[in-house]
């Protein structure tokens, strides 16, 4: 298995959007993922390229740093030239030119041929933080430096270490893609008759895919980038405002027997002590799906 990731720190008042989070931010949950054992593919501006590769170097057993400026998207000059007349009016938090690119990531990484993985997985760099992961399982408060008794091998607690790495591998099924997902929410109307539209099958949009860590074996996700890429553009073309997870809600809903779901039902989680204490032990929360999948034999 091979992870991919980026990492850019545009900000809520560029056109682009985002959090304005560079590499300091990310490096705690970015240690628990390099603990899992597999190879890391990062994608990032020229700028910022050998200072990343410098400060992650020592905790993955191969990281390739590849240079990527955003404006390089295909739709890039398309889509920012819509989103000009609208950002300053809506939430503007999320970069959408990053979140469209993971699965072009995801393809590029395996067109490189870097390794002989068979399975490519996306992963937010942020995904291990102690805002969906209980601090108690190796969850970690981005943006601060943690003593090694945080990570493992010294905490035994952490569930970031070899043991996930392999059972993730072990997790994934060939043809079909591994995703997280939460009931959906919202009106999918339009996305939903998009997709009838374009793939010419009843849509009904029940699922909502996130994309903090998905993927599979290469020749899937390669089959998929193709669907992928024909919504994008046809989302783009018809001015419908969303995000890579709407996508993939969409996609979803008109080739099911391609997708391996695993569900839950809220990010927080239920942990006596800690900040989202508030929800009640029994909560289908997201860290439980990777505490499954470490725990299985």
């Amino acid at each position: 298995m091979i992870f991919v990731t980026a990492i850019y720190s545009n900000n809520c008042e560029t056109v682009i959007g985002g959090r304005g989070r560079g590499i300091e931010f990310f490096l705690p949950s970015l240690i628990n993922i390099g603990n899992l054992g597999h190879d890391l593919v990062l994608y990032c501006n020229k700028e910022n390229a050998n200072r990343y590769r410098t400060l992650l170097t020592p905790f993955f057993k191969n990281l390739y740093v590849f240079e990527y400026e955003l404006e390089q998207f295909v739709h890039f000059e398309q889509y920012i030239n819509w989103k000009q007349t609208f950002y300053k009016t809506v939430p503007n938090d999320r970069n959408e030119v990053l979140c469209f690119n993971k699965m072009y990531w995801l393809k590029d990484a395996i067109e490189k041929n870097l390794t002989n993985d068979s399975i490519y997985m996306w992963i937010d760099a942020g995904l291990t933080h102690h805002g969906i992961v209980p601090e108690k399982v190796g969850g970690v408060e981005l943006l601060r430096t943690h003593p090694k008794e945080r990570y493992f091998p010294y905490n035994n607690s952490n569930i970031f270490n070899p043991r996930l790495g392999l059972n993730l591998v072990k997790t994934v099924q060939k043809g079909k893609l591994f995703y997280c997902s939460l009931p959906a929410q919202g009106d999918n109307t339009a996305l939903a008759n998009l997709t009838e539209k374009v793939f010419e099958r009843k849509s009904h949009i029940v699922d909502h895919l996130v994309a903090g860590i998905f993927g599979g074996y290469k020749e899937d996700v390669l089959k998929n980038f193709f669907l992928y890429e024909k919504i994008l553009k046809e989302s783009i073309d018809n001015k419908i405002h969303c995000f890579e997870e709407h996508l993939f809600n969409c996609l979803y809903s008109v080739f099911p027997e391609k997708y391996a779901l695993h569900k839950f039902d809220i990010w927080w989680f239920y942990s006596p002590g800690e900040v989202t204490s508030y929800l009640t032990e029994d909560a289908n929360s997201f860290y439980k799906i990777l505490k499954r999948i470490h725990d299985q034999e």
